[in-house]
């Protein structure tokens, strides 16, 4: 059985995934994936003052909620709970098998969390939607981004069951679409010890190998001129489908036909109810 969730449902996956377990027998295989779910707590030297999903936004979503005595207690019995809805929080805590897909430049935590509300936000967009006019001040608050987002994976406790793949291209969430499964690892070379995304994956559902890479190689944002993905994934797949060669089955097919439960919330307070 899996797990599953992107962006929102991402992080409500890591909030249960040890819940989600409990209701199995120890003879079922149970794991969960958390698609661009790994929101991190806002940090000196990541920009202006901006709005975003900051430690005051989840407060008001724990207090709106009443929540705070439903999250993780390893996490509340250490530090203050408004900080348990971050995954760096907790994710070092939960003991069933966890895999984490993410970008090191996240384009939602970047444009939602560092785009400041006014003054420059025009500009901000440009360099958002065509990473070739992002000037020298933007590509510095998005590699300020990324450096602190590596470090909170790095500082995760350890696990060997947990999976992790996080690569560099300027994209959130990978799951809803074949195409983000397939082609964030194909766009500039994204590509992690010679391993897609599925296929990393799928080696470390049915193996249980230990797959947990970080493309620490890639200072910058990688992506194409346009940030259309839907233009993106149909250009990828049309080159997949032609250089493909069929075959009787395939990891990442066996994993979707196993049984899946998915969390595909998409704003963070629908996550409770």
């Amino acid at each position: 059985a899996i797990l599953t969730g992107s962006s929102a449902g991402g992080l409500a996956t890591s909030l249960h995934c040890d819940g989600f377990r409990a209701l199995f027998p120890h003879t079922t295989t149970v794991k969960c994936i958390s698609d661009s779910g790994f929101f991190i707590a806002r940090e000196n030297g990541m920009g202006p003052p901006v709005a975003g999903v900051t430690a005051e936004y989840f407060a008001q979503v724990i207090a709106t909620h009443d929540i705070a005595k439903s999250l993780p207690t390893a996490c509340t019995n250490k530090m203050d709970p408004n900080l348990c809805l971050y995954p760096e929080n907790f994710v070092g805590d939960i003991k069933t098998p966890l895999f984490l897909i993410e970008s090191a430049f996240d384009s939602i935590q970047i444009e939602f969390g560092l785009v400041p509300a006014f003054g420059g936000k025009a500009a901000w967009m440009q360099c958002l939607r065509n990473l070739t006019l992002c000037n020298s001040t933007e590509l510095e608050i998005m590699r300020g981004f990324r450096a602190v987002f590596i470090e909170k994976l790095v500082k995760l406790d350890p696990n060997p069951s947990r999976g992790m793949f996080v690569h560099s291209f300027f994209r959130h969430g990978h799951l809803l679409l074949r195409g983000g499964w397939t082609c964030s690892s194909v766009y500039g070379d994204n590509v992690l010890a010679n391993k897609t995304i599925g296929q990393a994956v799928s080696d470390w559902y049915f193996d249980g190998s230990p797959f947990q890479m970080i493309d620490t190689q890639n200072s910058n944002p990688r992506g194409s001129p346009t940030q259309d993905y839907d233009i993106l994934d149909q250009k990828c797949l049309a080159t997949l489908s032609l250089n493909s060669t069929p075959t009787s089955h395939s990891r990442p097919q066996l994993i979707l036909s196993t049984l899946c439960i998915s969390l595909w919330q998409i704003f963070i307070p629908l996550l409770f109810y």
